[in-house]
């Protein structure tokens, strides 16, 4: 019983929290990711205990040497982490390098049961993933509102309600930002 209370109670205080996140600029979502992809979600599947999105890259705006296939976290690895996929999705994702596991992570055993598979974690606990739709009069990316630029972007699709952007328009800004943070030769 007990531990039904406290289970409840996290969840009801994980919704508020997920949604008090500060506004990052772009740049600040670019300077932390090591890869920043459009990929198409081909299948989301269960490996070592932990939900993983199987993903083929279309568009790799920052990264060395990202693979033609990888795969990305998508569960939530604790409270705040909105961390998810949708197979058949397009996406611009944010992605970072794993974090060495301790014992006691949910995502120990992932890493080694992936083999050759390039694995990533969404940034920003699973905010670093902007849907891919194809609105009425482009193709545009859907965001939360936890960007500083989402806030100005025009209302071009019903489900995004005024969160989207052309999504060639963000690419471009994307690869700016890659440009003006590179180190200089």
């Amino acid at each position: 019983m007990r531990k039904t209370i406290v289970l409840a109670l996290a969840a009801v205080l994980a919704e508020p929290m997920a949604k008090d996140v500060p506004k990052v600029p772009l740049s600040d979502l670019v300077r932390r990711s090591s890869v920043v992809v459009v990929g198409k979600v081909d299948r989301v599947e269960t490996v070592a205990g932990v939900r993983v999105a199987q993903v083929t890259s279309q568009d790799v705006v920052k990264g060395e040497s990202v693979p033609a296939t990888f795969a990305f976290v998508a569960e939530g690895t604790w409270a705040c982490d909105v961390s998810t996929a949708t197979e058949g999705e397009t996406a611009l994702l944010f992605l970072q390098d794993p974090v060495p596991s301790t014992g006691t992570s949910k995502l120990a055993g992932l890493w080694p049961a992936l083999g050759t598979r390039k694995g990533f974690i969404i940034s920003l606990s699973g905010r670093g993933r902007m849907p891919v739709h194809e609105g009425s009069r482009d193709r545009h990316v859907h965001s939360l509102e936890y960007f500083d630029e989402v806030a100005t972007w025009p209302d071009t699709c019903k489900e995004c309600r005024g969160r989207e952007k052309p999504l060639a328009d963000l690419l471009g800004q994307l690869r700016s930002i890659v440009d003006e943070q590179r180190p200089p030769r």
